[in-house]
């Protein structure tokens, strides 16, 4: 099973998938890379991820999880993109499974701005999260999606451990 992981900038993808990879048997593959590029082209994906080649993509996750001795592939995936709940079962079919990482929109804004302070980048602040994340943001925050998402944060606010995240979202621990 391959892991698609969404949802808004300053969740918690990358550091999860980084996690996954360093702790279950799943290889990460960071298709948001910032300002280093596009991962999919980085990855030699994005024809077929142009394509709508789910099948082929499950193919190639395949062949790089087997070739890394891993189960899977675990893809976080830009804060901007949107995976709308009548279509993940399409994904489900081939092996893939569309899962968002969620908390409430004032944590995520906190957290990437923190985060956009620390590389350099202040001017990336609550507005440039909104003009690239809230459209998603609502989207995912939608009654229909609540299946497949995952609160990263108790209700207190602090962070879940990543290894609760990962069993919430039906990996292999």
């Amino acid at each position: 099973m391959h892991f698609f992981i969404l949802g808004p900038s300053g969740v918690g993808k990358t550091t999860f998938g980084d996690w996954v990879a360093a702790n279950l048997p799943y290889l990460h593959i960071p298709l948001d890379r910032g300002d280093d590029g596009n991962g999919l082209v980085i990855e030699g994906l994005d024809q077929l991820w142009i394509n709508k080649d789910w099948p082929g993509l499950a193919r190639e996750l395949d062949r790089r999880a087997q070739d890394a001795g891993k189960l899977g592939c675990v893809l976080t995936i830009w804060g901007s993109l949107h995976c709308a709940a009548d279509q993940i079962p399409h994904f489900a079919q081939v092996g893939i499974a569309v899962r968002y990482l969620f908390a409430s929109g004032e944590a995520c804004v906190a957290a990437f701005t923190q985060r956009e302070a620390i590389a350099g980048h202040p001017e990336r602040g609550e507005e440039f999260w909104s003009r690239y994340n809230a459209a998603t943001y609502a989207e995912v925050a939608r009654r229909d999606m609540i299946p497949y998402r995952v609160d990263v944060l108790d209700p207190f606010g602090a962070r879940r451990p990543l290894d609760e995240v990962a069993r919430q979202l039906g990996m292999r621990i």
